[in-house]
């Protein structure tokens, strides 16, 4: 047998290249579930190109996303106890075929849970909307993305 370092050395070097192939296989192999998953979620919840869709959703039956805005930002109500810290949440959610709003996801958010409850509680407490409509009538799912900002007052 050849104990030589450098034939030893050629084999930690082989031990290392197939566990790194090993793991990334193993991520591959996770990203594939994943974007399996995410495809199921585009077949449940279709989104639809802007041309496709002649009538966007209308908050409170008949109004624009600036009405939406303005009772956003007079209904929104820092978290007790936490008025001096300046804050971001963003959420994304679904305006429902139903005119509710549904499928909440927080996309960011500090530590402090009590700014994205704010937030969620405050969109599940939203006026009914009219639904996104195709030219033909249908009515169809459509995700809006919110980013909301916390400022204290000075």
């Amino acid at each position: 047998r050849d104990r030589s370092p450098s034939r030893g050395l050629g084999d930690v070097y082989k031990r290392q290249v197939i566990l790194l192939f090993i793991l990334l296989a193993g991520k591959w192999l996770l990203s594939q579930d994943k974007k399996t998953t995410e495809d199921k979620m585009l077949q449940t919840i279709s989104v639809y190109p802007e041309d496709q869709i002649t009538r966007q959703p209308r908050f409170d039956k008949d109004k624009d996303i600036t009405a939406f805005y303005q009772w956003f930002g007079q209904n929104l109500k820092y978290p007790e106890g936490l008025e001096n810290i300046k804050a971001k949440v963003i959420v994304r959610f679904v305006v429902n075929t139903d005119s509710t709003l549904c499928d909440f996801k927080v996309l960011e958010a500090p530590k402090e849970r009590a700014f994205e409850n704010a937030v969620i509680t405050l969109l599940k407490g939203s006026p009914k909307w009219s639904p996104a409509e195709l030219a033909d009538g249908t009515k169809v799912r459509i995700k809006f993305t919110l980013p909301v900002s916390f400022q204290p007052e000075k």
